[in-house]
Order: C-alpha cells, then sequence, then structure tokens
C-alpha cells in the first residue's frame, strides 16, 4: 500500500522492535530451564546411597593379604635369603673399606715410589749403545706393616735403547692419627740388576775390529800351550801369520750378527778381506759377548776365526797374461826377435794343497833362441822360433820381498831347455807382474871329425798385463 505522504508500507515483515523482544524471551526460557536441571541433579547425588567395594578389606590380616597374591606365596623364601645375602655384601664392603685404611693403597705406593725414585748411573763400555735412562714402569710388590708404620717393596724399571735397569726398592710409612698414611725418609735402593733387549752396538764393534784380532792370537797362543802340555799338535800363531798381521789392514764389514733376550747374550760375526792385485785372504771371526747384569756392560766371552782364515786364495792369477818385451840378458850381443813376438801366459788354476804349498797350472808361448850367440846385435836370428802352449805344473813361492814366484824349467831335449820365472808384487812394486823367457841352447856338433858342444844363453823379459783387468 501507498501511505498518504507518498511512502510504502510492508505489513508482511515484523519490525525490529518486534524481533528483539522475541529473541530476549527465548533466551530466558533457556536458562530456566539449565538451572532446575542442575539442581535436580545435585539432589540425585547426595540421596545415593554408596555401593560395596568389591576388592580386600583393608583392615584384613598380612596372611590374609598373602593368600591374595599366589606369586609373593610361591617366592617368598626366595626372596628372604636374597635379602639376607645383601646385608651381608653390605656388611662385606663396608669391612672392606674400613680395612683399606689399614695400610698405603697400591696407588699411593706406586706414585711415591715413582716420584722419590732416579735413574741409576749408566755406562756403556767399549760396546755398549749410548743411552739416556727413562722411567718405564713400577713393579708394586708388597707392603707389611708394623702398628703404626709400613715397609712398601718394590722394583723400578728404567729402560734407554737396547738397555733396561731394574731397581729393587723399598720404602717406610708412617700412620697419623687422621687415618692417611705418607712415606717417611728417602727412597732405600736394595739392588740394581741389567738386561738387554737388543745387542751390542755393531758401529762399536766395527771400530774396534782389530781389537777382536789380538783377542783371538791371544786365545790361540793359550790353546796351544795347553796342546802342547797334552802332547797334541801344536797349532799355535806365529807372529807371522798371527791374524792381526794378516788382516790388521784389511777391510771389515758387519756379516751377522745375533742377539737371545733370554740369556743376554750375543753373536757378532765380522768378515775381514785383505786382498791385492794377485791374492786375497778371508776370515770369519766370531765374537761372543754376554751382557753383565751387574755392571749393565757387554763382555767378550770367545773370539774364533773360521778354518780358513790363514789360507791365502791366489784365484787373482788365474787368467790370460799378456808380456810386453822390456829387455834381455845374452852372453854378448842380443837377439831381439822377441821384440816382435808377445809372450802369453795362461794361468787355468791354483791348488793350495795340505801342507800349505799352492800349486799353479797354465800354459805359455812366445820366442825362443835355439842358436848360438851372434856376432853382433841382430833382431832376429836363424834358429829364433816361436813355441805355443806349453804346459806347466809349478809351485808358488814367496821370496823375502814378499813376491811371488812360479819358476818352470821344460824338460831338457837335444836343443837344451826353456826356463820360465813369473813375478808377482812384492815391497817395491806390490802391483806389478813380470815375466823372464830363458832359452838355454845346447847343440853337439863336429869340427873336422871332433865334437863339441854350442851353448848359448838368452833371457828376455816382459811386463805381464792381465787381459780383461780394468
Amino acid at each position: 500500500m501507498m501511505s498518504k505522504d507518498g511512502l510504502h508500507n510492508d505489513t508482511s515483515l515484523p519490525s525490529s522492535a518486534a524481533n528483539t523482544e522475541e529473541h530476549n524471551a527465548t533466551s530466558d526460557n533457556l536458562e530456566k530451564t539449565e538451572v532446575a536441571a542442575t539442581r535436580l541433579q545435585n539432589r540425585d547425588l547426595f540421596n545415593k546411597v554408596p555401593e560395596q567395594s568389591s576388592g580386600p578389606d583393608p583392615i584384613a590380616s598380612p596372611k590374609s593379604r598373602l593368600k591374595s597374591h599366589p606369586w609373593l606365596q610361591a617366592h617368598l623364601r626366595g626372596l628372604i635369603v636374597l635379602g639376607i645375602a645383601t646385608v651381608i655384601l653390605l656388611s662385606m664392603i663396608t669391612i672392606s673399606s674400613i680395612r683399606a685404611t689399614d695400610k698405603p693403597s697400591l696407588n699411593q705406593v706406586s706414585s711415591d715410589i715413582a716420584n722419590l725414585s732416579e735413574a741409576p748411573a749408566y755406562d756403556p763400555g767399549d760396546f755398549g749403545r749410548d743411552a739416556t735412562l727413562t722411567l718405564d714402569s713400577v713393579d708394586y710388590s708388597e707392603v707389611i706393616r708394623n702398628e703404626d708404620h709400613c715397609n712398601a717393596t718394590g722394583a723400578v724399571i728404567y729402560a734407554g735403547d737396547g738397555i733396561a735397569a731394574r731397581e729393587k726398592v723399598s720404602l717406610l710409612y708412617d700412620h697419623h692419627s687422621h687415618g692417611k698414611w705418607s712415606a717417611t725418609g728417602d727412597l732405600i735402593i736394595q739392588e740394581v740388576s741389567w738386561s738387554a733387549s737388543k745387542g751390542p752396538d755393531t758401529n762399536k764393534v766395527l771400530t774396534q775390529a782389530r781389537v777382536f784380532l789380538q783377542r783371538a792370537d791371544i786365545a790361540e797362543r793359550k790353546a796351544a800351550k795347553t796342546n802342547e802340555k797334552s802332547n797334541q799338535t801344536n797349532t799355535s800363531s806365529t807372529e807371522q801369520d798371527s791374524l792381526y798381521s794378516l788382516y790388521r789392514d784389511a777391510d771389515c764389514t758387519l756379516f751377522q750378527e745375533e742377539f737371545d733376550p733370554e740369556t743376554n747374550n750375543a753373536t757378532i760375526v765380522l768378515a775381514f778381506s785383505n786382498k791385492d792385485s794377485f791374492s786375497e785372504r778371508k776370515c770369519r771371526l766370531t765374537i761372543k759377548f754376554h751382557l753383565s747384569s751387574k755392571t749393565g756392560q757387554w763382555d767378550i766371552k770367545s773370539c774364533t776365526p773360521d778354518a780358513d782364515a790363514r789360507k791365502t786364495n791366489y784365484a787373482p792369477l788365474v787368467g790370460t797374461w799378456t808380456g810386453t818385451y822390456q829387455s834381455q840378458k845374452n852372453d854378448g850381443h842380443g837377439c831381439y826377435g822377441a821384440n816382435s813376438s808377445p809372450l802369453k801366459i795362461t794361468i787355468g788354476s791354483t791348488q793350495t794343497n795340505s801342507d800349505g804349498t799352492t800349486q799353479l797350472t797354465g800354459t805359455f808361448s812366445g820366442l825362443v833362441h835355439r842358436h848360438g850367440a851372434v856376432s853382433k846385435d841382430t833382431d832376429s836370428s836363424e834358429g829364433d822360433a816361436r813355441v805355443e802352449n806349453i804346459s806347466f805344473t809349478s809351485a808358488l813361492e814367496t821370496d823375502a820381498s814378499g813376491a811371488l814366484v812360479v819358476k818352470y824349467t821344460t824338460p831338457k831335449s837335444a836343443e837344451g831347455t826353456i826356463e820360465l820365472m813369473l813375478v808377482f808384487g812384492g815391497s817395491k812394486t806390490p802391483d806389478a807382474a813380470s815375466a823372464t823367457l830363458t832359452t838355454h841352447y845346447e847343440n853337439e856338433q863336429n869340427f873336422l871329425v871332433i865334437p863339441y858342444t854350442v851353448k848359448s844363453e838368452f833371457a828376455d823379459s816382459y811386463s805381464l798385463s792381465k787381459d780383461g783387468a780394468d
């Protein structure tokens, strides 16, 4: 509908005032309903009768309670025994802790000994290793109590390179009123003993190698005197063939070393080699040592050379030698055919016999003079001839100068003999080798049916050099 003022009026919707009034009325009704329900619930709660409990009676007897726990009833005896054992164990622990104060503890004794001890003086001697001793360990032994005093004993180990010292020590303790123990006085060293973990210092042994040669000579001379008294063969070394004289200038190296920590024994073998241009000697000298437990030093027990120490090996002579002509000795004038005909010497082997002599076996080739004396010096002469591969075996000797000398003469023939002499070394020419090939010519001739003998001698000298030598 249209109002008089021209506005529309909608009568189908309530006004805002009507809506508000209706909402307030609804809220009041709900609140009253909740209050009534709460009062009814409280009344039922106060009027409710308590229900009977189905559990055990709180004032029931222990026996009745035990019956209600079958597991506890079955293990009751074991639980009682366990409880008694626990009480006993706790009592023992308590007693032990009380008794522990009756003596100084292991840790205290070990610590006190370590703090009070000092490394012993160490002298390595001639063959020991240079070492600085440091504390290695403390071996606790026992503590004996006498009223308010205790005597603790033990051992202190000091160790260095290859050496160890064990000090047997004791220390006194006093007991104080507050229950503690304290060390009194100095640490008493009762004994020091030494042991080794390595053998002697091999560098020091090598430095004093000649000392061992002399020790070996002395030992052999003593053994020889003993053998002489017992009518045994005298094998003593003379001054000329003593080990010291043979090897004092020789090269020396370490050949072998052994060490036994259980016995503190050591064995060192030195290898001596004395070699020149024409011969060589080798010696294996076995030296036995023992470490003294009192001094910590290595003592020499024995020095023993091998069986071949005095044998000379002439292997350097074996080979082919070439002779270069040097000069000639003759009865008058010279015949110098050897100047253009080199001498060849081949030494095949050397052999040393049981009596000590050495035999050389070989061949030689060179020019010989199968003619009489010449009237003047000449480069060659009729009768000069070259011989090839003449075999020889001869003893090797040593002359006054120390040179090795070999002499060989061929069997005599209708034309005489040929003499070969080889010289190796000597005091004046220790590295030189030379040869002399001498022709002793003899020839029976006739003059007017009168027989006569033609003789001549030509000695050609050569310097020798070994083929293939540096």
